[in-house]
């Protein structure tokens, strides 16, 4: 291969550059910057030998050096436009092609131009392999000549946009653009690589020899990269992904190749594409093309950067790892592990996401409590050795989020009565489901969100997402039992606890009729009982009494529909039309919780002769409002009409 291929398109400074990483000292600089035509834009740079060069660009400019590159002498090309690209065969035959239809070709090494049309499209790029053999890539396809460029004809068919064509012999070429193809007869018949490419779309490419070809991807735009297609092990084939926006690609064989950005960043391989480093420059300036000869070396752009150690020989960049964490909620310090081959790492930079790089020996990530920095961020880093390699940086991801989720609310439901919901903070004997209700994270960048449930403000935490206060008949939940529920995210950010409180009470009641009652035949009748409860209970309870001959027939069953206090003597005044005699009286009682008694309290009941005129009433030292009917009507134990 004579020369590099060298974008075809004029690329302005409207392209900003990317930050750079520190630049190193001169001294260590493998490769280093001068600017010998000021203000002009330098687009392609061809080197036949170590020592004759030629470079073109903006304004019709040629320049030419004969002790590589330490000087210039600019020549008269004829023209004032703009020049994509040049190519010489060697010190005398040399071709530079405009940007419109003319290719400018010179026999005594520059001294004289003369201008030859290829065809009525465009120019974009220019290949020669030797002073008679070239190809011209222009708007409207392929053109080749083999009289040295007097004369060019169609070669194969047009395919599309393309950007980049390199032969390595008069049979072998490639090009690069939406769609790439391949020749093997001159450029006769061209193969579509678009499947074995990964459907990529490439600016530039490298075709060193039978071993392999160098495509340069998304140099406009985007993040670059490479992709090495190797003709030797299909299955070595690969995309490697550069943290910079790429413009250029040289290879001078199947192992070494050098890769150019708009930002001045240089990368080189030394086996095949499988590894990369950056390599030193002394400046950030845009380049566009770029030629190697050995160890030598020259890119061209905003100014023309030489190196005389390409590298070639002990090209062994340091090697840095680290280990994000996938998510986190606090500031972090991060090693790195770094390693270096050929020498003694010197220094390691890191940046986050589009700050400044910054030296270190291990990464300190400050994280904000204000949610300022939550979100995806990109974190890098790379090292140099004392010899001057530089490596390509290491890019790893991970996701900061402070914000903790939220829980709208609580629902809390009995498990043995259907539909019926519990109210907080009540006193039951039944098990009861309490359940979140609407989680949410309003830091949504971690994802993850879960639930998790604490008992009686314990220090564990369990993930639920419901949880059953169970009734054991032991006893051993009886009393106020707390579930709190709060979200949990990836990030472990937990957010405000939702509390529920259920109060138990699985005790039975004990029910007490101590005294004979009395009453008048056709009167009122008097009843004191006792509804006995153990702490921890609601307090209250309900009752019915139930009037029988001694017999143990059923007469009538007083109801009273009303909450009194337990442990407190109850007085219950009722009419009946009872005669004079001795009856039997029963009192079934129920705790608060629904708790109900498992016997009755008994005792007498006698009705003396006269006659009273007092209505049904009820009365008792406290009553609590009216016994909730589904409460009357789910009460288990011993049944009672009309009540239990």
């Amino acid at each position: 291969m004579l020369r590099k291929t060298v974008l075809a398109i004029v690329v302005t400074a409207a392209f900003a550059a990317l930050t750079a990483a520190p630049a190193q000292a001169a001294a260590s600089a493998r490769w280093t910057w001068s600017d010998p035509f000021p203000g002009t834009d330098l687009s392609g740079i061809t080197f036949p030998d170590d020592s004759h060069g030629w470079v073109c660009g903006s304004g019709g400019l040629i320049a030419t050096t004969a002790d590589g590159g330490t000087t210039w002498t600019t020549q008269d090309s004829g023209i004032t436009g703009y020049l994509v690209d040049i190519v010489f065969a060697d010190a005398d035959n040399g071709w530079a092609a405009t940007a419109e239809t003319e290719v400018l070709k010179t026999t005594d090494g520059g001294t004289t131009w003369t201008p030859v049309v290829v065809s009525g499209y465009s120019l974009k790029e220019i290949d020669f392999v030797d002073a008679a053999h070239g190809w011209a890539l222009t708007y409207g396809g392929v053109y080749a000549t083999s009289d040295g460029g007097d004369t060019w004809q169609p070669a194969g068919v047009s395919f599309g946009w393309s950007d980049g064509i390199d032969f390595f012999d008069l049979l072998h070429g490639a090009s690069a653009g939406d769609s790439s193809y391949e020749t093997s007869d001159g450029g006769v018949l061209w193969t579509g690589l678009w499947a074995s490419l990964g459907s990529r779309s490439f600016i530039d490419v490298a075709y060193p020899d039978a071993s392999a070809e160098f495509f340069l991807g998304q140099g406009y735009y985007g993040e670059g990269g490479v992709f090495v297609r190797n003709q030797v092990d299909p299955s070595l084939s690969a995309w490697v992904s550069f943290g910079a926006q790429l413009s250029s690609i040289a290879a001078t064989d199947g192992q070494h190749a050098w890769v150019t950005s708009q930002s001045g960043a240089m990368y080189a391989t030394a086996d095949g594409g499988h590894t990369w480093c950056r390599q030193t420059v002394d400046s950030e300036h845009a380049m566009w093309d770029i030629v190697v000869r050995g160890d030598q070396g020259w890119a061209c752009g905003a100014g023309i950067t030489h190196s005389e150690q390409t590298g070639f020989t002990g090209m062994h960049a340091p090697v840095t790892s680290f280990v994000l964490p996938e998510y986190t909620n606090h500031s972090i310090e991060v090693p790195l592990t770094v390693s270096d081959a050929g020498g003694d790492v010197a220094v390691s930079y890191f940046r986050i996401g589009a700050d400044p790089w910054a030296s270190c020996t291990s990464m300190q990530i400050t994280v904000p409590a204000d949610h300022s920095a939550d979100g995806v961020v990109s974190i890098e880093a790379y090292s140099t050795d004392a010899v001057g390699d530089v490596e390509q940086p290491v890019k790893q991801t991970m996701i900061i989020d402070t914000y903790g989720p939220s829980i709208t609310k609580l629902l809390a439901e009995y498990t043995d009565i259907l539909d019926a919901t519990y109210k907080n903070g009540t006193w039951t004997k039944s098990p009861i489901l309490v359940s979140t209700y609407n989680l949410f994270d309003p830091g949504t960048s971690s994802g993850g969100v879960k639930s998790q449930v604490n008992l009686n403000k314990s220090a564990a935490w369990n993930d639920a997402v419901n949880w059953v206060v169970t009734t054991p008949s032991d006893h051993s939940h009886d009393g106020v039992n707390t579930v709190r529920f709060r979200g949990i995210d990836n990030a472990g950010n937990a957010g405000e606890s939702r509390e529920m409180i259920v109060k138990v009470d699985t005790r039975r009641p004990i029910a007490k009729a101590p005294y004979v009652a009395t009453g008048r035949a056709g009167g009122t009748s008097t009843v004191q009982c006792k509804i006995v409860d153990q702490k921890p209970c609601r307090s209250v309870g309900a009752l019915a009494i139930v009037v029988s001959t001694l017999s143990g027939k059923t007469l009538g069953v007083v109801k009273p529909n009303v909450w009194f206090s337990v442990n407190k003597v109850i007085t219950i005044r009722f009419g009946s039309s009872l005669k004079a005699g001795r009856y039997r009286f029963k009192v079934f009682v129920m705790d608060g919780s629904r708790n109900v008694a498992k016997r009755a309290a008994s005792n007498y009941l006698i009705i003396k002769s006269g006659s009273s005129t007092s209505a049904f009433s009820a009365s008792a030292l406290s009553t609590f409002g009216t016994v909730p009917v589904f409460e009357l009507q789910q009460a288990d134990g011993m049944a009672v009409p009309g009540l239990f």
